[in-house]
Parts: structure tokens; sequence; C-alpha cells
């Protein structure tokens, strides 16, 4: 993960009046070398700990599954989401 992606991602979650379709931001993350990312997003403004959800960010749904709970935007990054 560079540098300024990582700089980018903390700005953003820290800053959601910069989200460009707040109130949701997109987010991806590799877990495999070269393979498709997972995509995430979260809602609102963040909350620690922030849910990280899967599903179509145009219809979110109540019923998209969280694939993450992180309690700082430390814990998001070593888990390897950055925005997309």
């Amino acid at each position: 993960m560079n540098d300024e992606i990582v700089e980018v991602t903390k700005h953003m979650l820290a800053t959601p009046a910069d989200w460009p379709i707040w109130p949701v931001l997109p987010l991806k993350r590799y877990t495999t070398p070269g393979a498709f990312p997972e995509m995430g997003y979260v809602v609102g403004d963040p909350v620690w700990p922030l849910n990280v959800y899967t599903g179509n960010i145009f219809r979110i749904s109540p019923d998209d599954p969280i694939v993450g709970e992180y309690a700082s935007v430390q814990h998001l990054l070593d888990a390897g989401w950055v925005i997309d």
C-alpha cells in the first residue's frame, strides 16, 4: 500500500464533507495479488468502531453484511482497506 493512498484514506475518513457521494465512502482491499479487489463501504460520519459493509453502494440495504469492525483508522488500514 503506498503512502499517498494511506494519507488520502486517513484524510477522507477524518473529513466526511469531502466524500464524493456522502454519506457513503467506497473502500477496497486486495486480498489476493493481481485479483479483483474486495469492495466495501462505510456509511455516515465515522464513528469508532467503524463498520465496513459489502453491497451495492447505490442500493444500500440494512441487510448488507458487515465484513469488518475497526477500532481506528490504523486498524482499518492494517486490514488492507483504502478508499476507492
